[in-house]
């Protein structure tokens, strides 16, 4: 019996120097493993350890100070720039959600198409502004036989993007229109001009390039010529000054009469003024289509001709003035009705 007493004070005396055991029981679910083939059995080189600490040494985490200012918070939305090169199309009875003036309000655009009559259609272009949602702004286009729109931003820094109409009437009479939220944000801007827009921007439109327009001169006759325009808030902006002549170098215009150029050098530069001859050949090239054509001459020399429209109020009747010379005296001039 006393040899069972002091085993058992032996035993106690060893669990109090031992001390707790604890016993981690994880929380929440528990990742499981595919089992895996046990690690091939290595022999241990000679001199290698045979004990292995039971525990890596750790180090004590530095000490960070807590921060002592609140951070600021305020209701203002960060600031948003645009995106680049953005072309939606747009398609009647088609709702699109998106945000116009970058207020963090969604916006709606909504095509609505009906009949005006037996040939022609109407189309009605509902935007609701997120601002505003009580008060639609409606664009109604009547009698057209073909139609087209977008949404883009031409200049991803102004925090607006524009949406874009063109549409063709009566003999084949086409005008575009833009619109945009006004700068005081509530209502539109809208810009009328009578361009073609091209049906294929949605695959060449770039923020910096524009888009791709048909429009309308006088120079000559009356042609088409071509550039790249944008939107900004004055309205449709040609991308770059030069409109070239759709059907350049087809235009073979025949001279009535003697008749002054301005030769241009290779880099654009102004060289000698020569005169042509009556019967001579000159075929248009490119025009700002206000002040200024390009023509090209039988030899390939460019020449460079100054224009001036005459029309209302500034004069009583309207014309075109080359090197001011009256173009129809110059050569025969066709228009269309």
């Amino acid at each position: 019996m006393k040899r069972f007493i002091c085993a058992f004070l032996i035993f106690v005396f060893l669990m109090g120097t031992i001390g707790c055991i604890n016993i981690n029981i994880p929380i929440g679910p528990v990742r499981t493993q595919e089992p895996t083939e046990a690690p091939e059995k290595t022999e241990l080189p000679a001199d290698a350890p045979t004990d292995a600490p039971s525990e890596a040494p750790t180090e004590a985490p530095e000490e960070t100070e807590a921060p002592t200012d609140e951070p600021e918070i305020t209701d203002a939305p960060p600031a948003i720039t645009g995106i680049a090169d953005f072309c939606l199309v747009l398609e009647p009875e088609k709702e699109i959600r998106l945000d116009l003036d970058f207020d963090w309000k969604e916006d709606i655009i909504f095509i609505k198409r009906s009949k005006a009559d037996e040939w022609d259609d109407r189309f009605d272009i509902e935007v609701t502004l997120g601002s505003d949602p009580e008060k639609p702004y409606t664009y109604t286009v009547d009698y057209c036989y073909d139609f087209y729109a977008w949404c883009v931003d031409c200049d991803p820094s102004d925090s607006r993007l524009e949406i874009l109409v063109s549409f063709a009437q009566d003999s084949d009479d086409w005008t575009s229109s833009a619109l945009r939220v006004a700068e005081g944000g509530g209502t539109f801007d809208r810009f009328d001009s009578y361009i073609t827009i091209s049906s294929s921007i949605d695959r060449e439109f770039t923020s910096e390039g524009g888009f791709f327009v048909y429009d309308r001169t006088e120079i000559f006759g009356t042609y088409t010529v071509v550039n790249n325009m944008t939107v900004t808030k004055e309205g449709f902006s040609p991308v770059g000054d030069e409109f070239i002549y759709w059907n350049y170098p087809i235009l073979d215009i025949e001279l009535l009469k003697k008749f002054e150029v301005t030769l241009l050098n290779d880099d654009g530069s102004f060289g000698k003024t020569i005169t042509l001859r009556k019967g001579d050949s000159i075929f248009p090239y490119s025009t700002d289509n206000k002040t200024w054509v390009i023509v090209e001459l039988l030899d390939g020399r460019k020449a460079w001709i100054s224009v001036e429209i005459h029309s209302w109020p500034e004069y009583d009747e309207w014309g075109v003035f080359l090197n001011g010379v009256d173009q129809n005296t110059l050569a025969n001039i066709w228009y269309a009705d």
